[in-house]
C-alpha cells in the first residue's frame, strides 16, 4: 500500500481498497466439508466471510488515513467472484485509472500473471519481498525507468512513464537493450556477408542511441530530466537475453520503477507477455507498470517483423 499511497498523494487521486472473495455456492462448499456437516444454513459462510472482508479493508483504509491525516480518499469494495477476472475488470479503462498489486515471486499462473494479462489499464506488480523500499523509501521512486525494443507499440509505454516522473518528480530513463545476434541476422537478410559480432552490435548499439536521442527530444518529453541508456546483452554480467540484461539493470537501480508495454513487437525479438514481461515481472526486486497498447499496432508491428525476417532464395 505505500505505493499507492504516494501516487495517490502524487497525483491527488482517489483509493479503492478491493478484495475479492470466492463466490457463494464455493464458500458454503467449502465451510461445510471442513465442519463435517451441513448443519449451518447455507449462506452464514458467505456472509461471515464477507464481513471479515469487509472488517479487513475498513481497518487498511483507516491506517491509510491516519498515516495521511486525512489527505486521500479512501474507499472499500468487496466483490464475489474470481480474483484475477474480478480485479482486471474492476478498473474503468477511461479513468486514468492504475492497479496495484503485491506478487508473490511466482508470476506464472498467479492471481497477478492472470491480472496483467488482461486488464485494461496500466497494472503495477509489487515483488512481494519489496518490504525495504516500501517501508523506509516510502514508495518514493526516484527514476521511472522505460523499457522499449524500438516499436511503435513498445513506445506506448513512455506517456505512462512521462507522467508518473513528472507527477514524482523523478527522472525518466529511456531503456533499450540491443539483443544479441540481432545485428547479424539483419546483415545476412539483406543479402551483406556476415561481419564481424563485435562490429554489428557496436553499430547496433549507436543506432539506438540515435533512436533514444531522438525520442527524448519530442516535445511530450520537454520540462522532463530525460536520461537514454542503450546496452548490449554483450556489455552486462548476466551473460543472458534482453530480459535477463533488462532485469539486471533493474535490479540495481534503487528506488526505481519500470514502465513496459506488454505484446511489443520489434526487430528480431518477441517482447510478449509470456517471455520478456513475464520473466522480468518474477526476477526483479523493485515494482513494475504494465502497459496494454494498441492491438491494432501489435499486429502492424509483428506483421512488419515477421515479412523482415524473410531471407531471399
Amino acid at each position: 500500500m505505500p505505493y499507492a499511497a504516494t501516487l495517490a498523494r502524487a497525483f491527488q487521486a482517489p483509493i479503492t481498497l478491493l478484495n475479492v472473495i470466492a463466490p457463494p455456492s464455493m464458500l458454503s462448499r467449502v465451510g461445510r466439508f471442513v465442519r463435517g456437516s451441513d448443519d449451518t444454513p447455507r449462506g452464514d459462510d458467505d456472509e461471515r466471510t464477507e464481513a471479515l472482508a469487509g472488517a479487513y479493508l475498513k481497518g487498511a483504509a483507516a491506517h491509510l488515513r491516519e498515516e495521511d491525516a486525512g489527505d486521500i480518499a479512501v474507499t472499500t469494495t468487496v466483490r464475489q467472484g474470481d480474483p484475477a477476472t474480478t480485479i482486471a475488470g474492476f478498473a474503468d479503462p477511461t479513468s486514468g485509472a492504475l492497479i496495484v498489486m503485491a506478487s508473490h515471486g511466482r508470476v506464472w499462473g498467479s492471481v497477478a500473471h492472470r491480472v496483467v494479462r488482461h486488464a485494461t489499464v496500466p497494472t503495477m506488480v509489487v515483488p512481494g519481498g519489496d518490504t525495504d523500499t516500501a517501508a523506509h523509501g516510502g514508495g518514493i521512486f526516484e527514476d521511472v525507468i522505460v523499457t522499449l525494443d524500438g516499436s511503435a507499440f513498445a513506445e506506448q509505454a513512455v506517456p505512462v512513464a512521462a507522467r508518473l516522473a513528472a507527477g514524482m518528480r523523478a527522472s525518466l530513463t529511456l531503456l533499450w537493450v540491443v539483443p544479441e545476434g540481432s545485428g547479424p541476422s539483419l546483415y545476412l537478410r539483406n543479402g551483406h556477408p556476415f561481419p564481424d559480432i563485435a562490429e554489428v552490435e557496436r553499430e547496433e548499439v549507436r543506432a539506438g542511441e540515435e533512436y533514444l536521442a531522438e525520442l527524448a527530444r519530442r516535445s511530450s518529453l520537454s520540462g522532463l530530466d530525460v536520461r537514454t541508456v542503450c546496452l548490449s546483452t554483450r556489455q552486462t554480467r548476466t551473460g543472458g537475453g534482453s530480459a535477463e540484461t533488462i532485469a539486471d539493470y533493474l535490479n540495481h537501480r534503487s528506488r526505481s520503477v519500470a514502465v513496459m508495454a506488454s505484446h511489443g513487437y520489434g526487430g528480431a525479438v518477441l517482447w510478449a507477455l509470456g517471455s520478456v514481461t513475464e520473466w522480468i515481472l518474477a526476477n526483479v526486486s523493485s515494482p513494475v507498470i504494465v502497459v496494454h497498447g494498441d492491438p491494432h499496432e501489435r499486429a502492424a508491428m509483428r506483421n512488419k517483423d515477421l515479412a523482415a525476417q524473410t531471407i531471399p532464395g
